[in-house]
């Protein structure tokens, strides 16, 4: 993520930003606003770190112990009970890697890469971030969408960025900054890896059980997303400015079309 940044009265990417310059989060002339609450429900239990790991290989490891213990029943005991469970398998396996995958997902999305011109004030922050960081700079893509989202893929290549036109469109450049700086904690953190695992393992379920990505979703842990922006504010020791994000993206849309 882009550049480094100071508290008030700091300079940053050239320009010298005072704190009565700063746009106060929530504030709409001399009222504080905030984003709707949500009524409160109770979250689901969170699921133990090594409990995550020891599901996601499990659910890794499904498919391959279906195919060979098909083919052993196949040929041992009964060929046709034993073609059905390596054939399970397989159609797992495949499912995993045609839909699980990271580099699929990233095709899906059909993002473009960001331009040198149009999109300078995303490259320039994400350098920046990424120096201060102390991470390699992912490949960025935009996805044409007005919905105001980001997300960080792991793939075999190195960490793809994906910021849609809403997002890049709504914020200006400090809460955009405090949102590409929550994302590269992720790859930081090595969530983006851990998350990449689990969408693998879950592959085969994804098109077919709508809570297949709520599940992605426990096994990849329950607190990095809290973590991230905690993570995020220090790199650019700035808190206000995500908050302020977090209420300009609660105004409009944030799924992808």
């Amino acid at each position: 993520m882009a550049n480094s940044s100071a508290g008030a009265g700091s300079t940053r990417n050239g320009q010298r930003h005072t704190a009565s310059r700063r746009r106060p989060p929530g504030r709409t002339g001399g009222t504080r606003t905030s984003a709707p609450v949500a009524t409160a429900i109770a979250p689901p239990p969170e699921i133990p770190g090594a409990a995550r790991s020891a599901l996601v290989g499990v659910l890794l490891v499904t498919p391959f112990v279906l195919i060979v213990a098909g083919a052993l029943i196949a040929g041992l005991v009964l060929v046709g009970a034993g073609i059905v469970i390596a054939a399970l398998g397989l159609v797992l396996a495949a499912g995993d890697l045609a839909f699980g995958r990271p580099e699929r997902l990233a095709a899906r999305l059909r993002t473009r890469p960001a331009d040198p011109v149009a999109d300078a004030r995303l490259i320039n922050l994400v350098d920046g971030l990424c120096v201060a960081a102390g991470v390699s700079t992912p490949a960025l893509g935009v996805l044409e969408d007005p919905a105001a989202n980001a997300l960080l893929l792991a793939t075999r290549h190195g960490a793809l960025l994906v910021c849609t036109t809403g997002l890049l469109e709504r914020l200006d450049r400090m809460e955009l900054e405090a949102v590409l700086a929550h994302e590269l904690s992720h790859l930081k953190r090595g969530d983006a890896s851990g998350a990449g695992l689990a969408s693998l393992a879950c592959g085969a379920l994804l098109p077919f059980l709508p809570a297949s990505a709520r599940l992605v979703a426990r096994l990849s842990g329950d607190e990095r997303e809290a973590l991230a922006d905690v993570a995020g504010a220090r790199l650019t020791r700035y808190p206000p400015a995500l908050a302020a994000a977090i209420e300009a993206l609660a105004a409009g849309p944030m799924r992808p079309r």
